[in-house]
């Protein structure tokens, strides 16, 4: 195979006139000879072997590239330059040969030209991480600060490495204090955000979510970017307060601070929603903000918020409607499917208690208060083998579950458990 893969590179048109050129090797030896004098340590060599490859094969773009870097890891820059672009001509979709190429000629400080290969780059790779940061470096160097943040900004919903991340936040506001004479101003939202972010990789949350505040009091549309941000700092800083079994009341007036920064925000008026309903506090006031939101956002878990309100007013018809217009929306809700068919058991619809509570245990199987009502309305309805099955289901679920072993016990003729 590697003796058909040379000649095949060096156009030789028979076996026998190539097993005749002993003078040239197939490329998996040159590879094991490369990799051979790696292990010695021999950069010289190794550099030798590849161009030795690339003599002989001048179309193996693998043999350029790693030539190319070898020249680079030997300070060669000009010879390395040739190679990556000999990369190109044989394979122009390999990517990887423009960033290295911007990053040599962001080395010879030509900025211009290692801003062209990333243009090249991002022709084929719009979301390379990589070339966004070395871009945001280049704009940082010419001065283009707003042009370095909005890529900033970018790689931050992207990046799988918050370490280099990080180093480039750093260094934007390291730029930004420069300029400013060795202060930065509280008056610029996207400098704010950039010292939130870094407060976040602190794990100072309480502090980043007040950063991040400052930020939005000075923009009138905050960008769906900043709202995540917002979001994720707010859901950390729960998570602290739950831990260290803060007063429950701490953690609704958190979301409910939070609304009043983003008032136009369908995620944070629902966690506040959720917080508070579980507190058992009156959230009666909540249900115009989420009839409002809804009117603006088609967000299913506002219409399943206002269900729940509507349910513990004991306004049923108000709750069925809020929860089948939840279900429009998420047709898998498994938990709106569950409040669907528990209001049509209470009001001796059973056809439609089963319908609605064997839709949700198919989007989620292990719901409990499911099964056991689903279990009652097949006993209402005269059907022992069934309802049987149903509580048997509760019981592999929650084995300690008495409602379900005395209704079984009852169907069983056995002495109910008190």
């Amino acid at each position: 195979a590697g003796l058909i893969w040379f000649a095949r590179q060096c156009d030789i048109k028979s076996l026998p006139e190539l097993l005749t050129v002993k003078a040239r090797p197939s490329r998996s030896k040159f590879l094991r000879l490369a990799s051979k004098s790696s292990r010695d340590g021999g950069l010289s060599d190794r550099i030798k072997i590849f161009e030795q490859l690339v003599q002989s094969c001048p179309d193996g773009w693998l043999g350029w590239f790693k030539l190319g870097r070898l020249y680079r890891h030997n300070r060669q820059v000009e010879q390395s330059l040739d190679a990556l672009y000999q990369v190109s001509r044989c394979q122009p979709g390999f990517t990887l040969a423009y960033f290295e190429r911007a990053r040599l000629y962001r080395h010879l400080k030509q900025p211009e030209n290692a801003q062209q290969e990333l243009l090249r780059l991002f022709q084929f790779t719009p979301d390379h991480e990589g070339g966004l940061k070395l871009c945001a470096e280049l704009y940082l160097q010419q001065g283009n600060l707003s042009e370095a943040i909005e890529i900033l900004s970018r790689l931050s919903t992207m990046t799988q490495n918050p370490d280099a991340l990080l180093a480039l936040q750093q260094e934007i506001l390291s730029h930004c204090s420069q300029q400013a004479g060795g202060t930065i101003s509280d008056k610029d939202p996207d400098i704010l955000t950039i010292r939130a972010d870094l407060l976040m990789a602190q794990a100072d949350i309480q502090k980043a979510l007040q950063t991040y505040y400052q930020a939005l009091k000075l923009i009138k549309k905050p960008s769906e970017s900043l709202q995540k941000k917002v979001l994720t700092a707010l859901k950390r800083q729960a998570a602290i307060l739950t831990t260290q079994q803060a007063p429950q009341r701490d953690i609704v007036a958190l979301w409910s601070d939070a609304c009043k920064h983003l008032p136009n925000n369908a995620d944070l008026l629902v966690e506040w929603a959720k917080v508070a309903q579980d507190n058992n506090e009156d959230v009666s006031q909540l249900l115009p903000r989420l009839k409002a939101m809804a009117g603006i956002w088609d967000h299913p878990e506002l219409y399943y918020q206002m269900g729940l309100i509507h349910e513990k007013q004991k306004d049923h018809s108000e709750a069925l409607k809020a929860f089948g217009q939840c279900l429009n929306l998420q047709p898998k809700h498994a938990n709106a499917a569950y409040r669907l068919g528990t209001l049509f058991g209470i009001q001796h619809q059973l056809d439609l208690a089963k319908q609605w509570l064997s839709r949700a245990l198919e989007n989620n199987p292990n719901l409990v208060d499911a099964w056991f009502n689903l279990a009652v309305a097949h006993e209402q309805q005269q059907a022992p083998k069934l309802a049987q099955a149903a509580y048997q289901r509760v019981l592999s679920l929650n084995p300690k579950h008495i409602e379900a072993i005395n209704n079984l016990r009852l169907l069983s003729a056995e002495p109910r458990l008190e």
